[in-house]
């Protein structure tokens, strides 16, 4: 597991680099740090819904990414994302 915390901060931070060189703009670096060496539940869903929002995910995808419910009367009436595209973004805010 420390290792995929590494691979999605590098990956993270390299995105951020490049932005940083093609726009000239400072763009926010992240350091995963698990709490004694043990990612806490609380730490690993803050992590993947920021990464996420930084990503420019739906917040209502990364909600049931989580396995949140969407609150709200539109919320019934409105359609799950199918498999294909929250794998798609999964993969996106893991890698």
């Amino acid at each position: 597991m420390q290792r995929d915390l590494q691979k999605i901060q590098n990956n993270w931070n390299t995105i951020a680099e490049d932005k940083e060189k093609e726009t000239r703009l400072s763009q926010q670096k992240i350091t995963i740090e698990p709490l004694g060496g043990i990612l806490a539940n609380k730490v690993a869903r803050h992590s993947f819904a920021t990464i996420g929002k930084r990503l420019f995910v739906p917040e209502k995808l990364i909600m049931e990414l989580q396995g949140q419910e969407i609150e709200g009367i539109n919320s019934v009436y409105s359609d799950t994302y199918t498999e294909n595209v929250r794998d798609e973004y999964h993969q996106k805010i893991i890698y």
